[in-house]
């Protein structure tokens, strides 16, 4: 089934645009006879629910919810507990944002068959949608052990563990969903998220090319291709692929905080620090507990000369990886980076310098943190050198690190 329930974000501008555009005609074309095929069973009343839920698989894979959404009404209409029906139209609807509706047709279906695994995944999806994670992920672990050999069971349960922070009951999850069934789009696009939140930009880059392959949505291949631009400290690059998406005058309209967190990086590597602010002060408002969106604010407010605001955002970071209980050391050696940042602006070196080597001692691809170190060994007359060049060897390398080594003579207008 060519799915991806957890969209969360639109058609990028720029970014694979021709190649998605060729890649759908081509497509459409060969998916053509079999869509001619369905539209005929579908006239046999008795075929007719089945050949509906074909066309509508065929248009959701080609990225027509809305479309979908007209193909399926008459078939849930006639039964609106159907196992084939209701999924698709419940992915649909996720798509397009229409998560009430999504909860709603799912919860019918569930009450009218309780035992139907097809509708409780499908209901699942709707209560991950809505927020509720930890409750899905309560409910599949028990499901997963009863049919262990349902790659859409494991991939939805890897997907709850990864919004409650379980990233390795998470990739476990998706890695046998994967096993069971390849082309699993909702394993292959948590997988990739899970790189990507490691801030392993190789390890995106490959998992975004299996996605690709596995029908993964490509709004989700666009936004986080940007993603990966944003790890590996191409600001320009991230702010070009996704302005479009981000208004600076709709900013406060935004409600997507990924989308939020990696246009306000991209922003900040750019050295833009009066754009992204009200970027990062959007995402935190919607989701302060999210550490990336913190850290962004606290070093937009550091640069600026606001240090009791980036304390106060350090702050928040470190109590939201604390509240994780996660073993996500590459975050939590950033909280030590963006404190030792904050302390040499306070002119505190020997507090920089210590808070900086924590973060190494965590974890020694952590960029800034070797930044710092560096700027401190620079302040004190000795060689940074060695420093900058582990800080552009690390993740997510802060532009500072790139332009003390090679001074740029023009960097785009952004």
């Amino acid at each position: 089934m060519v799915l991806d329930v957890y969209s969360g974000c639109g058609a990028s501008r720029g970014v694979h645009a021709e190649d998605r555009r060729q890649r759908q005609r081509g497509i459409r074309d060969r998916t053509e006879p079999a869509q001619a095929a369905y539209r005929s069973a579908a006239t046999d009343p008795e075929q007719f629910v089945r050949a509906t839920a074909r066309l509508g698989a065929i248009r959701l894979g080609l990225g027509e919810a809305e479309a979908a959404i007209g193909v399926l009404e008459p078939a849930l209409a006639r039964d609106p507990a159907n196992v084939e029906i209701v999924p698709l139209m419940v992915d649909a609807l996720l798509r397009e944002d229409r998560n009430d509706d999504a909860a709603r047709i799912a919860g019918v279906a569930l009450t009218a068959s309780p035992s139907a695994p097809e509708l409780v995944i499908a209901k699942a999806r709707a209560d991950l949608a809505a927020g509720q994670a930890q409750a899905v992920f309560d409910l599949l672990t028990g499901w997963v052990e009863r049919r262990p050999d349902d790659a859409n069971l494991h991939a939805t349960l890897g997907e709850a563990a990864r919004q409650v922070g379980q990233t390795e009951r998470a990739a476990t999850a998706f890695a046998r969903a994967i096993e069971l069934q390849p082309r699993n789009a909702v394993a292959l696009a948590g997988q990739v998220r899970l790189a990507l939140r490691a801030g392993d930009a190789g390890t995106a880059g490959t998992k975004i090319e299996e996605a690709r392959a596995g029908g993964v949505a490509d709004s989700n291949l666009d936004f986080w291709s940007a993603w990966v631009q944003m790890l590996r400290g191409e600001g320009y690059a991230v702010v070009r692929a996704l302005r479009g998406r981000v208004p600076s005058r709709r900013v406060n309209r935004i409600d997507d905080v990924d989308l939020l967190v990696v246009y306000g990086w991209g922003l900040a590597q750019a050295e833009s620090d009066v754009t992204a602010k009200p970027v990062f002060e959007r995402a935190v408002r919607l989701d302060p507990q999210n550490p990336e969106a913190q850290l962004g604010l606290a070093l937009v407010r550091t640069r600026r000369g606001d240090l009791t605001g980036a304390a106060n955002a350090i702050g928040q970071a470190e109590g939201a990886v604390t509240a994780r209980a996660s073993s996500d050391t590459w975050l939590r050696a950033r909280v030590h980076a963006a404190r030792a940042r904050l302390m040499f602006e306070n002119g505190s070196m020997d507090g920089a310098v210590e808070q900086a080597e924590a973060a190494v001692a965590m974890d020694g691809t952590c960029s800034e943190a070797h930044l710092v170190l560096a700027i401190v060994a620079d302040a004190r007359g000795t060689n940074p050198i060695p420093h900058l060049r582990r800080a552009l060897a690390g993740r997510h390398p802060p532009p500072e690190a790139v332009h003390l080594t090679h001074p740029p003579l023009h960097e785009p207008a952004l």
